[in-house]
């Protein structure tokens, strides 16, 4: 069967013929319409078709005629003015005489129609927009699908009755956010819509509750079309879509889905019963292989929803049940050995609401586990600072602290002090905490610390004995105490020529509970006492300084001196403190040097081989003020032979002086003595003299 569904005759004003693709043409005489085209003549065109059997077809305007059937919008009176005008047209010369029949599609140039029996169908209109079917009493196509062989135009009939529109624009949404009627919080940013429509495209409105809109225009391929809009700026609550394809001549179809913007999700809440009576386990409940763990889930959880909980990294997983009395819970049993490695219970629930919005809430619950008898004991503080003080002392001193772990009241309790013990026992607090508390008498303590010791015993149904020790140093202070250092005097505690020449500074820091600025400070020399009070430092620290006189006041004398200071304290209640403390000062305003003589041939005996060659009298010097060059002297019968000091190999001062030999020689046959004189000076000028003695024979 030929796809032709017909030849244009003859057309006023603009008529265009739209293909199955949504493309258009213009249309003019001779061309030829195919199955899938629909001719639209809008509001100013008109149309004659010449059809396949022969039969002619005319179309005022605002008319849609094509393979699937005719639609109108026109009056009467225009379609009544729109088929004279196309009979006249057709009067005045056009008259097509090429054969209907077409092997390929597209259109040609004019051609003429063939027919047996010929005729003209006119199509008239009513007011009414209804759609109308041409009645010519012949078969043709042009009314229904182009694949049927027969249908018949019954021109008799009312123009006002209906019949299915010509292609008329289609749209329809057939997924919005997966028809579940919400858009949950995951799908709101890019929101999943879909549907078909017979358009090039359509237009997606979507507002909300209140009235903020989105509008995006989206192609349509296939028929199909798709889009995944954000939504996120449009507010939770009822939200309608509005899909709208138009087509060419203006003609409009609409299609609507309501659903609700749902992104809270369910607000749950998750807690962890105690997993034994007391939340301990015990020696007995460890050698379960599993614990029950049990809790409550609240908020929006409900019947069925997934609890997982993570003991020592292993997942247990269960769900939602009723606990009865409208609660809702869960239980599951978890590896006992789980617990006891890892205390820590991490329980999670899970819910997904109406929306599709799914949501965690987790909780964390410890478990301790008590696999022996144990019990502890505290010591408090001792009359508020641990020191017992002399006011103190007039009373017993209380002993006191807490206990726990398996302790129980009545549980025997030693306080031992000085090796002397005294006894109590386990009671309850006002506060619901264990305690004792035990009297000593302060007789007991010893001026100074004191260790006490606190034994605590204790037992468990089965027997089992726990013993918690403690101990804890209080000190008994009925004195007034203090303390003192005495600084280096001099830097060195050393007083040379030079320090002499000025006051001699004796100083030192002041220490102890009970010093005090303005304590008096005492320091003697020589017998000789030198005053001066404590006083406080710019680091706030005590110290004193008293100064030694100098010149013929000195107290000081050539070498060592004791330096004695003395400071006298007061505590609050009247007990005196007095510190005393030593120190060796060294006067020292002379210069001073040494020296050695080694011995003269190796064994102090010059024999007659030594003698032909000049004999060597050495040896090394010493002391603070001998120096590299310093003069050296040897006087043997009466004669003096002059050297220097040098400094040897060795870094040690030394000297070498020769004494010559043949007739020149000092030394006589028998005993000699060899006498050897240096001479140094210090820095302020003070001479040093050494002198040593040597037999050389």
């Amino acid at each position: 069967m030929s796809n032709l569904l017909g030849v244009i005759r003859a057309v006023i004003g603009q008529v265009y013929v739209v293909a199955a693709d949504g493309s258009q043409r213009l249309l003019k005489e001779g061309d030829r319409i195919f199955n899938g085209e629909e001719i639209v003549t809008g509001d100013s065109g008109a149309v004659s078709v010449s059809l396949p059997n022969g039969q002619t077809l005319d179309l005022g305007r605002n008319s849609h005629w094509g393979d699937s059937g005719l639609h109108t919008t026109n009056s009467a009176e225009h379609d009544t003015q729109d088929v004279a005008s196309l009979q006249k047209a057709i009067t005045d010369g056009a008259d097509p005489t090429q054969a209907l029949e077409a092997t390929a599609a597209g259109n040609e140039a004019p051609v003429s129609l063939e027919g047996g029996g010929g005729g003209h169908t006119v199509v008239q209109l009513d007011l009414t927009g209804l759609v109308v079917d041409p009645t010519a009493g012949f078969k043709t196509a042009g009314i229904g699908a182009p694949g049927t062989d027969t249908v018949r135009f019954d021109p008799g009939n009312d123009a006002s009755s209906n019949s299915s529109p010509i292609l008329p624009p289609q749209v329809r949404i057939e997924d919005f956010a997966g028809n579940d009627g919400y858009v949950n919080k995951d799908e709101q940013p890019h929101t999943p819509i879909s549907g078909t429509s017979n358009q090039n495209h359509v237009t997606l409105v979507f507002t909300d509750s209140q009235n903020n809109t989105l509008t995006l225009d989206v192609p349509v391929k296939n028929g199909h079309w798709s889009a995944q809009p954000d939504l996120s700026r449009l507010v939770q609550g009822n939200i309608t879509v509005v899909a709208t394809a138009v087509d060419v001549t203006g003609r409009s179809v609409h299609s609507d889905v309501t659903v609700e913007i749902d992104n809270t999700g369910p607000k749950d809440t998750i807690s962890v019963d105690n997993v034994t009576p007391d939340n301990v386990i015990n020696i007995a409940e460890s050698h379960n292989p599993q614990t029950l763990v049990h809790g409550k889930v609240g908020g929006d959880a409900k019947l069925g929803d997934t609890v997982t909980l993570t003991v020592n990294g292993h997942d247990y997983g269960t769900t939602v049940i009723n606990l009865g009395n409208g609660s809702l819970g869960y239980q599951v049993n978890v590896s006992t050995q789980g617990l006891l490695d890892n205390p820590d219970i991490r329980a999670t629930v899970t819910s997904t609401d109406t929306a599709g919005n799914t949501t965690s809430a987790t909780s964390l619950h410890h478990v301790d586990a008590d696999l022996d008898i144990h019990n502890s004991a505290t010591i408090a503080t001792v009359a508020n600072d641990d020191v017992v003080n002399a006011n103190e002392s007039r009373m017993p001193t209380f002993i006191s602290g807490t206990v726990g772990g398996d302790a129980q009241v009545g549980d025997a309790v030693t306080v031992t002090v000085q090796g002397v013990n005294y006894t109590g026992t386990v009671v309850i607090g006002d506060n619901g905490q264990l305690r004792y508390e035990v009297a000593v008498p302060t007789s007991t303590l010893q001026e100074g610390k004191n260790d006490v010791q606190v034994t605590v015993v204790s037992h468990d149904v089965a027997g089992n004995e726990a013993v918690a020790i403690e101990h804890h140093n209080v000190t008994l202070d009925t004195q007034a105490h203090n303390s003192l250092t005495i600084g280096d005097v001099a830097g060195d505690n050393a007083v040379n020529a030079n320090e002499a020449r000025m006051p001699t500074l004796i100083s030192g820091e002041a220490n102890g509970e009970d010093a005090r600025v303005g304590d008096p400070v005492t320091v003697t020399v020589q017998g000789v006492d030198y005053t001066g009070t404590v006083l406080m430092s710019d680091n706030g620290q005590l110290r004193y300084e008293v100064v030694l006189p100098t010149g013929k006041d000195q107290p000081l004398k050539e070498g060592k001196n004791e330096v004695q200071v003395t400071v006298v304290s007061h505590d609050a209640a009247g007990n005196q403190a007095i510190a005393i403390e030593h120190l060796n000062v060294t006067l020292d305003t002379q210069a001073h040097n040494s020296l050695t003589i080694g011995k003269v041939a190796g064994d102090n005996v010059v024999n007659a081989n030594e003698a032909r060659m000049p004999t060597v009298v050495s040896g090394e010097v010493d002391g603070e003020d001998a120096r590299v060059g310093d003069p050296v002297t040897v006087t043997v019968q009466g004669k003096d032979y002059t050297g220097h000091v040098v400094m040897g190999d060795n870094g040690q001062l030394r000297y070498e002086v020769m004494l010559p030999t043949g007739k020149d020689q000092p030394l006589q046959e028998g005993k000699n003595n060899v006498q050897v004189t240096i001479v140094s000076h210090d820095a302020a000028g003070n001479q040093a003299i050494a002198i040593e003695r040597h037999n050389v024979t």
